[in-house]
């Protein structure tokens, strides 16, 4: 079986007994042909002159196929990637379900497969080595106590190393206010995971999150507006101010 349990050694090994199987399946077809042939009295020497002249002709009008070759052999020998692990290429990420010389083949999240050519395949992102981190950033209001809001965080973040199954190898970290949005702030998380499992390790910060703020009567963020009320307007009046009989008389002078 294939998957990011297995240990590196494992699914290398895995990899290359799948690839070996396709190989000589090919070659199996090809030396049973020939036998065949040759019991019911056909040579096949000129079958094999003319496919070499052929196959020479078609390796020249087909530098693709060529390149596709030629890329696969340098994943599979410089390790790049292996059956089970999960990787980005470009705009698709998934786990690798199968490795031939030509074309690699990719299951993603919602099930779908890539099949993608190996002279494609470039700067790849392979999240199954080594280590990777799961990165959570989670929304506070402006109205919340923020000392209390960090302590309740960091509460949260003691809790997962022994509720992630050992999927996360040490207590995550709060590194504080990463931005500052119109009606939030966002406080960012990170824990250092296994390989494959920073999903996962999301999905538990996230529950687990929203609980403590539950429970501790933390407001979740929302768009606020504020509407104001001011005081009765003056009715508006198109007759002219009356002017006092003094001054009128002044202005007949």
């Amino acid at each position: 079986m294939d998957g990011p349990d297995l240990d590196d050694a494992t699914r290398r090994r895995n990899t290359f007994v799948a690839l070996i199987q396709s190989t000589s399946k090919y070659l199996v077809y090809f030396l049973v042909g020939m036998m065949v042939l040759s019991d019911i009295g056909v040579d096949p020497t000129p079958i094999l002159a003319g496919a070499g002249i052929v196959g020479l002709t078609v390796g020249l009008g087909s530098q693709a196929i060529v390149t596709d070759m030629v890329n696969g052999v340098f994943l599979l020998f410089e390790d790049q990637i292996l059956n089970g692990d999960y990787i980005r290429i470009n705009d698709t990420e998934g786990v690798v379900e199968e490795i031939t010389p030509r074309i690699t083949r990719i299951r993603d999240r919602f099930g779908r497969l890539h099949i993608l050519r190996n002279g494609e395949v470039k700067n790849v992102i392979n999240y199954s080595r080594g280590w990777t981190l799961a990165i959570v950033d989670m929304a506070v209001a402006y109205e919340s106590d923020l000392k209390k809001v960090m302590d309740v965080i960091r509460q949260v973040c003691e809790q997962v190393p022994m509720l992630s199954q050992g999927k996360v190898s040490e207590i995550p970290k709060l590194l504080g206010i990463e931005s500052m949005d119109e009606s939030w702030m966002t406080m960012r998380i990170e824990a250092k995971v296994q390989p494959g499992t920073h999903f996962d390790v999301k999905r538990l910060l996230n529950r687990l999150l929203i609980e403590a703020f539950t429970a501790n009567g933390l407001e979740f963020p929302y768009p606020k507006g504020v509407e104001y009320e001011g005081g009765p307007l003056l009715p508006a009046t198109s007759e002219a101010p009356q002017q006092e009989p003094q001054a009128l008389a002044a202005s007949h002078r």
